[in-house]
């Protein structure tokens, strides 16, 4: 299941854990009581949420940043040229970076398009789609999902590891 935004998600993890106030679920990840507050009302403001943040968020879980599905596939998701990392341990620094290059260099190549081609579809410079490609930027969550959706990509935030 695919989640619109990563507030969204958080409220639903916080749920599951059994957490009924928000300051509770904020010193349960090592912040202060008033992070979480803070971070949707940060949010709301429309304040950037980069990717490094998540990775933090999802560390602290102990979950996966973000899968990204295709979306006639069902919910199969899509790492390098298509096998699943997850049936080994988790390693949060490949999810950090490298995962999303890989899959945008995949997805890209599969649909037959070049990096100045995918960059205009998305009204985007097409350094950007290269620096994406080799980890060298990780895009803004809001830049990560046009990028997806261009290519019939589905992002899911903080996902459960597959066990």
């Amino acid at each position: 299941m695919a989640y619109a935004t990563v507030e969204q998600r958080l409220e639903e993890i916080m749920r599951q854990r059994g957490f009924t106030s928000q300051p509770a679920f904020s010193r349960s990840l090592g912040h202060s009581s008033s992070w979480y507050f803070t971070f949707v009302y940060r949010r709301a403001k429309n304040s950037r949420l980069t990717y490094s943040t998540v990775c933090s968020i999802a560390e602290k879980l102990g979950l996966i940043p973000a899968l990204i599905h295709k979306i006639d596939a069902g919910s199969t998701p899509l790492f390098g040229e298509g096998e699943s990392h997850f049936r080994k341990p988790v390693n949060y620094g490949y999810l950090r970076f490298a995962y999303i290059g890989d899959v945008l260099l995949a997805e890209r190549r599969s649909k037959g398009l070049l990096q100045r081609g995918l960059a205009r579809k998305v009204n985007l410079a097409p350094q950007i789609i290269n620096q994406c490609e080799s980890y060298r930027y990780v895009p803004h969550r809001d830049r990560l999902e046009t990028i997806c959706k261009a290519m019939d990509l589905e992002v899911e935030w903080l996902a459960e590891p597959i066990k």
